[in-house]
């Protein structure tokens, strides 16, 4: 009586075990996996930019997940002029390797010095708090420029110049990659002319004082800066004629 009551007992047991596990693992199904994922990728705040003149651009992302209050503790950026490469995981032009940060903007590209008219392509996989890594995500791409912009850069004479007394303007501007000056457009404060596109503009300043001037030029590949200055106006000296003693 008392073995068969046991039996019975123990298969009840083992019955109940099995219909538990069954459960746990049907709740575990239907549970929500948690999931971190970059999303929204950017380079200098643009989505696949052309013509980028950073040298070391930045890059950001944002997250999405299903699982509230779920935040990034790490990141892996790589990056390739190989769209081939970026695809096989292979970021021969940089791979930050894992990164213990939840930095999501501004990560400034720290890999091997950009060449100009080249694209870039890149991606990024992030790690939850739980430790568990996001598939990577691509399809992102930025291009440098074709060369530098213009330094901008001009004298003037006489260096301190009085009020009404012509200045002299000189262009002593830089362009790069080949191209040539095209354009000149001088601004001028309190001045006449007020503004200029000769290349080396004459001016007279109507106020003393310090005084604005600005230059932009544009090179024949369409690049173009500004940059200004500021000229320091003496008054003018007293109106003055010799005059002979006979």
């Amino acid at each position: 009586m008392k073995i068969g009551f046991r039996r019975r007992f123990t298969v009840l047991l083992l019955v109940s075990s099995f219909l538990l596990c069954c459960c746990s693992c049907e709740l575990a199904e239907k549970s929500p996996r948690r999931t971190l994922i970059a999303e929204n990728l950017r380079c200098e705040y643009q989505v696949n930019p052309l013509g980028i003149d950073e040298n070391k651009p930045r890059l950001s992302w944002t997250l999405k997940s299903n699982i509230r209050g779920q935040r990034q503790t790490a990141y892996q950026v790589i990056a390739s002029t190989s769209l081939e490469n970026v695809e096989a995981n292979r970021g021969d032009q940089w791979d930050s390797q894992k990164v213990v940060s939840s930095d999501s903007i501004q990560i400034i590209y720290q890999g091997v010095p950009l060449t100009s008219v080249t694209r870039y392509y890149w991606k990024i996989r992030v790690w939850d708090d739980q430790g568990n890594i996001s598939n990577w995500v691509q399809g992102s791409y930025f291009r440098t420029k074709k060369h530098r912009y213009p330094t901008i850069n001009f004298s003037w004479s006489p260096e301190n110049p009085s009020e009404d007394e012509d200045v002299q303007f000189t262009d002593q501007s830089t362009v790069y990659g080949g191209a040539s000056k095209s354009a000149w457009s001088w601004i001028f404060t309190n001045a006449d002319p007020v503004d200029s596109d000769d290349q080396n503009p004459i001016v007279k300043f109507t106020t003393q004082g310090n005084n604005a001037v600005a230059l932009n030029v544009t090179d024949s590949d369409g690049y173009t800066c500004p940059n200004p200055k500021t000229v320091g106006v003496q008054e003018s000296l007293p109106w003055w004629e010799e005059v002979l003693p006979w």
